[in-house]
């Protein structure tokens, strides 16, 4: 199945990628800020933009469509799609909490480094783990399980997340996003 010119799971994958890099520059920064460094909350706020909203936005409705699938066909597997669903749920409310600990620092309020630290290095952990998960065992399972009339399913979800006006261009403005912080913590100082 086509999506935007690549496989559903190509974009999958290379979205994981993407939220992999953001959060390895995540990690980097706040040990770079424990370390003694002045934060870049430019920086800081662009990263928890991308993890907060690109995956409510597109990259967890696409997964969701997929793995419905999982559940309505494998009994076996439907709590563990449960479980895979609620960990998107709670990436989503940590990634607003650590957004939120940003902009407490920003605006003088006193946050505990250290604790932060660990709230984000455990997100970071949680997160990779989350998504190598899908990767090698619901992806796999989806790629080779599925039928022909399962696909078209899946397509009607997509085509549902899908802005027919603005939907393509706000997944560019993102992977434009990612690419920009790529470059900052490329340059020196970054």
């Amino acid at each position: 199945m086509s999506h935007g010119g690549l496989t559903i799971f190509q974009t999958l994958r290379r979205d994981h990628r993407n939220i992999r890099q953001l959060l390895d520059a995540l990690q980097s920064e706040i040990d770079r800020i424990s370390a003694g460094g002045k934060a870049d909350y430019n920086l800081l706020f662009m990263i928890m933009d991308y993890l907060i909203n690109y995956p409510d936005l597109y990259h967890h409705a696409e997964e969701t469509a997929l793995f419905v699938l999982i559940q309505k066909h494998n009994e076996l597997l439907a709590q563990a799609v449960d479980r895979i669903l609620n960990e998107h749920k709670d990436a989503g409310m940590l990634s607003r909490r650590i957004a939120a600990a940003f902009h407490n620092m920003q605006h003088g309020t006193d946050v505990p480094i250290q604790h932060l630290q660990h709230m984000i290095h455990e997100y970071v952990a949680r997160q990779k783990d989350h998504m190598a998960r899908e990767e090698t065992v619901y992806f796999p399972l989806l790629e080779h399980s599925l039928a022909p009339m399962e696909w078209h399913e899946v397509s009607e979800q997509l085509a549902k997340i899908e802005d027919p006006l603005f939907g393509e261009n706000v997944r560019q403005t993102y992977l434009a996003r990612h690419a920009a912080i790529m470059r900052l913590m490329m340059s020196p100082g970054g």
